[in-house]
């Protein structure tokens, strides 16, 4: 009805029209769930030429504000972090013109989240207080809900793990039936938000099995649909000793991809993969997975090696997993290139720097690859890591971390 009326007002519907598509299309998150003919690589083309008559016209800063917003998410998984925080900062600065509290709000999570991903913790930091006063400003719900989720994120990434059940376990459930009965956010974006950060602080406490015995692996499994969850079922069957079912979903995962090839260059890919490193690793500590680690570490090593510099941020947003570097040194271990790793669990001390959890898991990481380049030399070295990762887990309550690190104690050198 608007491909041949003229004038600004058809111009600017036109592009809002196309930018929410592309959203619509890119959010199918895998061809298997999108219709024929459609899918997340026609969302993110489809954004692509959106943007492009965005900037060939003058349309305004409420059209300009809503194409950013939809166009970032069409771009989410096709574009590098670095250009998402490009176009979350136009955002802002288109926002903050028109002064809509709406927009306002959208920018500063987009912000928060693509200075996440590009490892600027301290950036994003600053965002998300931005975001708090404005969440208090507006009263909203939908603000106070993503206020909470960042916040949560941060409790997490800090070890404050007490806070982050209080929210998890808590409060949420009233946010999330408000803004269910108004339907500001689909119901399943919320459940899979909360769901996530259960997932993880189990993780970071030791207590994974309380996933299978609470139900809410069901949950998980029922979301497979989403690879990043099917990459998490793997970890957690690791962190409950179930190693042999954990190998077999890393194969299928990577048979599924084509060796990893069929998954997006960037967005959801990281998270999924990274969590995929951390199944690796268990299965190269533990022994005795040679073959499934041989299938699959040379694919997963290549297409996370394509990955920039940053952190893995799962959902929008919803867990840090940890720095693109200390996955890829988990790999490069696993795969045997010791010094490789090492020079990957150095470049990841910046960005995890500010994480107690984050610091222990990659002290453990660099004491295993110092007992495997060298031995009988690095005693007193891997020890320190191994004290130092074992302080760090008994006082953040981390239960299955501090085990590991007894454990590699006994095997130290000296």
């Amino acid at each position: 009805a608007l491909r041949d009326e003229d004038g600004a007002e058809a111009a600017g519907l036109r592009l809002r029209l196309g930018a929410h598509l592309a959203k619509k299309l890119s959010l199918a998150v895998s061809q298997d769930t999108a219709l024929p003919e459609a899918g997340p690589r026609h969302g993110a083309d489809l954004a692509h030429r959106v943007l492009t008559a965005l900037d060939a016209g003058d349309h305004g800063d409420e059209v300009r504000c809503e194409v950013l917003t939809e166009c970032r998410w069409g771009l989410y998984d096709y574009e590098p972090p670095s250009e998402l925080l490009r176009m979350s900062q136009q955002l802002l600065e288109a926002a903050v013109r028109l002064g809509d509290p709406y927009f306002r709000g959208e920018a500063l999570v987009a912000l928060a989240i693509d200075q996440l991903r590009v490892g600027r913790v301290h950036s994003a930091w600053s965002t998300v207080d931005l975001h708090r006063k404005h969440a208090a400003r507006s009263g909203s719900a939908l603000a106070r809900w993503q206020q909470c989720t960042l916040d949560t994120l941060f409790d997490l990434w800090g070890g404050k793990f007490e806070s982050a059940a209080d929210w998890i376990f808590g409060e949420s459930r009233e946010v999330v039936g408000a803004l269910e009965a108004d339907l500001a956010v689909p119901a399943d974006t919320l459940q899979q938000t909360r769901l996530g950060q259960a997932y993880w602080l189990l993780r970071e406490e030791g207590r994974m099995d309380e996933l299978f015995s609470s139900g809410l692996a069901e949950n998980v499994e029922r979301h497979g649909f989403f690879p990043v969850w099917r990459a998490g079922m793997a970890l957690a069957l690791c962190e409950t000793g179930d190693l042999g079912p954990a190998a077999d979903r890393l194969v299928a995962f990577a048979d599924d991809t084509e060796g990893f090839t069929a998954l997006p260059p960037y967005g959801w890919a990281l998270p999924a993969m990274a969590l995929l490193a951390e199944v690796c690793a268990a299965l190269d500590a533990h022994g005795g997975y040679g073959d499934a680690l041989a299938r699959v570490l040379p694919g997963l090593r290549r297409a996370m090696g394509r990955q920039p510099e940053g952190i893995a941020l799962a959902g929008w947003p919803t867990v840090l997993i940890g720095p693109t570097a200390r996955a890829l040194g988990l790999l490069d271990l696993a795969a045997g290139d010791t010094a490789g790793a090492l020079r990957r669990f150095r470049e990841a001390e910046r960005p995890a720097g500010d994480s107690p959890p984050q610091m222990a898991r990659l002290r453990l990481a660099q004491a295993r690859a110092l007992m495997r380049s060298a031995p009988k030399g690095r005693g007193r070295a891997v020890a320190g890591l191994l004290g130092t990762a074992l302080s760090a887990a008994e006082r953040y309550g981390m239960k299955a971390l501090a085990r590991e690190c007894r454990v590699q104690l006994e095997r130290a050198p000296g």
